[in-house]
């Protein structure tokens, strides 16, 4: 049995190494000392990545012999993309991009899937569902026109076949009779 057992053993030991090797246990700080404390190998962390990617201002010739063979900006199209925007050009753009035409089939295509996604029925719940109660899957909202059908035929069993105000109260689960009978008056 323990033959057996050994690979699991061996392959859960290697698992949990290998998530310790993920942790950073513990953290060498600038001044050669080494520290295991969670804030401290925080604070340590947060100050070498602001170091890391803060703005420094570059050696321009560098800068000129990385961008020497990509293509430039003439000085008139410059100066063009950095002028301000006036309302009219604004204006002009906005309306040149509301009278582009779609391309061929594709008003057809979303009218299509609109028809066949209402007509499929996946839009709303079906009204069986929304009746359930929630234990058995619905929503457990109560069909008005079904319980006011049920209340009705009620009222006409009670007229037409006499039932006392004691087996009422005994459905209706109210205690007083006089209570009852008073509503019954009423």
């Amino acid at each position: 049995m323990r033959d057996i057992d050994a690979p699991t053993t061996f392959f859960f030991n290697l698992e949990r190494s290998v998530g310790q090797r993920k942790q950073v246990v513990c953290l060498r700080l600038p001044d050669g000392q080494v520290t295991s404390e969670p804030a401290e190998m925080r604070r340590h962390a947060v100050s070498f990545y602001t170091d890391l990617f803060k703005a420094e201002g570059c050696d321009v010739e560098a800068a000129d012999e990385l961008f020497q063979g990509l293509p430039q900006l003439s000085p008139a199209q410059s100066d063009t993309l950095g002028s301000d925007i006036t309302l009219e050009e604004l204006t002009s753009a906005w309306h040149g991009l509301q009278v582009l035409t779609p391309p061929p089939g594709l008003m057809k295509q979303l009218q299509r899937l609109l028809v066949d996604f209402f007509w499929s029925g996946h839009h709303w719940v079906p009204a069986s569902v929304l009746y359930l109660p929630v234990a058995e899957g619905g929503q457990g909202l109560v069909d008005i026109t079904a319980r006011t059908a049920a209340f009705r035929l009620q009222a006409a069993q009670r007229l037409l076949y006499g039932i006392s105000t004691e087996k009422l109260a005994e459905v209706t689960g109210i205690q007083s009779i006089r209570v009852l009978e008073n509503l019954v008056d009423e």
